[in-house]
């Protein structure tokens, strides 16, 4: 199947069994554009820190219209996997989701995450230790950003569901550039964002 561009692709909610006829979800297309014939939403090219919240991001978009936005990005995800950004990246999506999307739901999850994120500061900046903790962590935070999404809270301070859809989507779009050394967070500004937030 050929597409003019990426617009022309309109991804789905939820994984397996997609197919660029009839619709894929975010990670199956990265899969398509790799070339794999049996798609899959855990491609092997694509840091496993991304994977996770790219497959929250495509599954809690409330419209096709937004769950599309993400297909611009489905190229620049490949190749994505290396060990040295992992933990990088899971303290950026971590961080950000909980100053930038929790903090203006839930102020208590925020503070959760922080903590969570405070605790495996270590374990991240261990090479033998670093992608198994920045999975937990990541579990984490999609349960955490689900559930503040699917909350009663979520229109506080004016803002929409999709607001904070939107903002989730600019930290994950951000994440995936993470590896500069500015982008690092330290246990120290890990311990000042858990007091800002409570």
């Amino acid at each position: 199947m050929q597409f003019e561009k990426l617009g022309d692709i309109h991804l789905r909610r939820g994984g397996g069994g997609g197919d660029p006829t009839r619709g894929m979800c975010v990670m199956e297309l990265v899969s398509w554009l790799d070339g794999y014939t049996v798609l899959t939403d855990h491609p092997k090219s694509v840091c496993p820190a991304l994977t996770t919240y790219a497959i929250t991001l495509n599954d809690s978009a409330s419209t096709r219209a937004m769950r599309d936005t993400l297909a611009p990005l489905a190229p620049s995800l490949s190749n994505t996997r290396d060990p040295e950004r992992i933990g990088r990246r899971a303290v950026h999506l971590a961080h950000e989701t909980a100053m930038r999307v929790l903090a203006k739901i839930d102020q208590d999850l925020s503070t959760r995450l922080l903590r969570e994120l405070w605790s495996v500061v270590g374990d991240l900046r261990d090479p033998q230790r670093c992608e198994a903790a920045a999975t937990t962590l990541l579990f984490q935070v999609v349960e955490m950003l689900n559930s503040a999404l699917r909350s009663r809270k979520v229109r506080k301070n004016g803002l929409t569901r999709a607001d904070h859809w939107r903002e989730a989507r600019a930290i994950f779009a951000e994440a995936i550039a993470v590896g500069a050394p500015e982008a690092k967070v330290t246990k120290k500004r890990a311990k000042l964002s858990v007091k800002l937030a409570a």
